[in-house]
């Protein structure tokens, strides 16, 4: 006969079936008051957790679970799939090779595994585990983006694109994997059929469902809307498909962050830039334009990719008037020296991204005996970052104008210099949209700038990157900076 917390427990049960998983949590606490050691309790718990995102409290419940019954597989995996998601991904290999060990034909096991020893950065355990994982399912789509994405870390693209041609063919509708063959078509000069995979990278605003979606630039006269990428660096990067517009018969309005808006509209005249709030003004303001398509900005490159294949110069123009400031208040600072602008890394000092930045002391030592102007742009300096510029020997300028928000002050600063040097950042995409010789240490761990020379050439020809793979070979870098510093026709 079925106890009073058996029939607690069936109505949780009910209520995770039923995605009710307040109503869950509250019933499922209400069994733990009563009875700590429920493992269907303590497990289910762990399961609304995770499906709320509350990665912490999930392995705590799964962890109070495996305690009571150790070789339980199904909270195993659980557990190991929530320390992968929580970023332990040592403590998923372990958690989760010991249940593989007992359950080797477990597909879910494996599939977890493998995407834990990559986050772990054991590219070769994790693509044994995820072939293990196809053996045992062949028609899991994540299983196969997963095992592309192992490849990618390999740098095989030919077997990335393979397997996320697999993903998508189970699922066409598959966004991760779409995205994730883009970027590997990119790298290997792929740009038509990247781009036409590339449209899947995100969903469109509520704004702009509308909207009826933009199907081929070139013939529409109405009113098109393009609406924004995401993060300055994208916005920068494909604002360059908007030159290709002003051959057509119809009347473009691009959305743009409010820090970029005079340096577009200065370079772009064609296009009518707007900054309009997100959330319910943007979808007030779209309303009100009356707009006849809409599209986001990258997509263009589904029918412009071809600009990207040839070399041109910059495609962002800084004001001139500006420019000419900027050379006379250098030329005050430094004389004839040559001037190099240096920013080495992104905006905040992030320790989970500190690996993908050349250290300064060490970008100082390969400027070091130069004769140089060095012209800091690198906006939210810590004490410590100033205290070693001071501290270099180096003749130092830093300008004082707002490097993160007035971008169309910076554009004209940089334009002024010979050369920027620069960590992988959106100051390295505005130097190249602009044209200038740009210089781009960069970690290979980095994948947005670990990028072929077909498709780095085609996207920034002025840019040159500098790769390493890993801390341990800045040093590296630093010479090679060095060399290309002695080689320069100045």
């Amino acid at each position: 006969m079925a106890t009073a917390i058996d029939k607690l427990f069936e109505k949780a049960v009910h209520s995770i079936h039923a995605a009710q998983l307040e109503r869950a949590e509250k019933t499922l606490s209400k069994i733990l008051r009563q009875d700590g050691a429920h493992f269907g309790a303590l497990n289910a718990m762990g399961v609304v957790m995770a499906q709320r995102k509350r990665f912490a409290d999930a392995t705590r419940y799964f962890e109070r679970a495996l305690r009571i019954m150790p070789d339980n597989h199904d909270v195993m995996n659980n557990l190991g799939a929530c320390y992968e998601q929580a970023g332990l991904y040592d403590e998923a290999v372990r958690v989760l090779e010991r249940m593989v060990s007992l359950a080797p034909d477990n597909f879910g096991g494996f599939a977890n595994l493998g995407n834990a020893r990559l986050g772990a950065g054991e590219v070769e355990g994790a693509i044994e585990a995820l072939q293990r994982a196809l053996q045992i399912n062949p028609t899991h789509p994540q299983a196969w983006n997963s095992l592309g994405s192992a490849w990618n870390e390999r740098r095989e693209w030919t077997r990335a694109i393979e397997c996320f041609r697999r993903a998508i063919a189970i699922d066409p509708r598959y966004r991760d994997a779409h995205y994730n063959l883009s970027n590997a078509l990119f790298r290997i000069g792929e740009f038509a059929e990247g781009f036409a995979h590339y449209d899947w990278r995100a969903s469109f605003t509520a704004a702009a469902t509308a909207v009826p979606l933009l199907e081929d630039p070139r013939g529409e006269t109405g009113r098109i809307l393009v609406l924004r990428e995401q993060g300055l660096g994208d916005e920068i990067r494909y604002v360059r498909f908007l030159r290709s517009v002003g051959n057509t018969r119809a009347k473009w309005t691009a959305t743009c962050d409010a820090r970029l808006k005079t340096l577009f509209a200065r370079s772009f005249p064609e296009v009518t830039f707007e900054s309009p709030d997100g959330g319910r003004n943007l979808q007030r303001w779209v309303r009100a334009g009356k707009f006849d398509r809409v599209t986001q900005i990258a997509t263009l490159g589904r029918w412009y990719w071809s600009d990207w294949a040839q070399e041109v110069g910059g495609y962002l123009q800084a004001d001139p008037a500006k420019v000419a400031a900027w050379r006379s208040r250098l030329e005050a600072a430094g004389g004839s020296r040559r001037r190099v602008a240096i920013g080495w890394r992104g905006v905040a000092d992030d320790p989970a991204r500190r690996h993908w930045y050349m250290p300064l002391a060490t970008l100082l030592s390969a400027l070091g005996g130069h004769d140089l102007l060095v012209v800091n742009v690198q906006h939210e300096c810590t004490p410590e970052e100033v205290a070693a510029l001071k501290d270099s020997g180096e003749t130092l300028y830093t300008p004082q104008i707002n490097l993160k928000d007035d971008q169309d002050e910076l554009a004209s600063l940089l334009s002024a210099v010979d050369v920027v040097i620069s960590g992988t950042s959106s100051l390295a995409e505005l130097a190249g949209a602009i044209g200038l010789p740009v210089w781009v240490p960069s970690a290979i761990s980095d994948e947005k700038w670990d990028m072929s020379i077909t498709y780095r050439k085609a996207v920034y020809p002025s840019m040159t990157v500098f790769p390493t793979d890993g801390d341990a070979h800045w040093r590296a870098v630093a010479q090679q900076i060095v060399a290309a510093l002695d080689d320069l026709s100045w």
